[in-house]
């Protein structure tokens, strides 16, 4: 909840840290709700399930939005005669945001409660 209320702030570096963090928290939390089923009727869980989506989604939106970013600043820097001015100044081809935290083994986030 910290990180989420913290938003997304700082160098796109930092930011692409804090939305690692926050996608391996909501992944640590779903196994743990998957290991207590009976809590999925509560009200509370399912409105926070509801505020988990929104916030996916939204990350998902800003990922999507940097990825087409890179993809214009990469082409940019790759077609000549953009290529020359780019090599001159020092920019360089940059790399889309991957999303790292699925692709990670989901029975790591087990939890024991018990």
């Amino acid at each position: 909840m910290e990180a989420r209320s913290k938003g997304f702030t700082g160098t796109i570096p930092q930011q692409k840290k804090q939305i690692k963090t926050l996608e391996t928290s909501f992944a640590k939390l779903l196994a743990v709700f998957e290991q207590y089923p009976n809590l999925k009727s509560n009200e509370l869980y399912t409105k926070f399930m509801e505020e988990v989506r929104i916030t996916e989604d939204r990350v998902n939106v800003a990922r999507t939005s940097y990825n087409d970013i890179v993809g214009q600043y990469n082409t940019g820097v790759t077609v000549f005669p953009r290529n020359m001015v780019a090599k001159l100044f020092g920019f360089m081809v940059e790399k889309y945001f991957e999303n790292e935290a699925y692709s990670e083994d989901p029975s790591s986030y087990r939890v024991d409660l018990d």
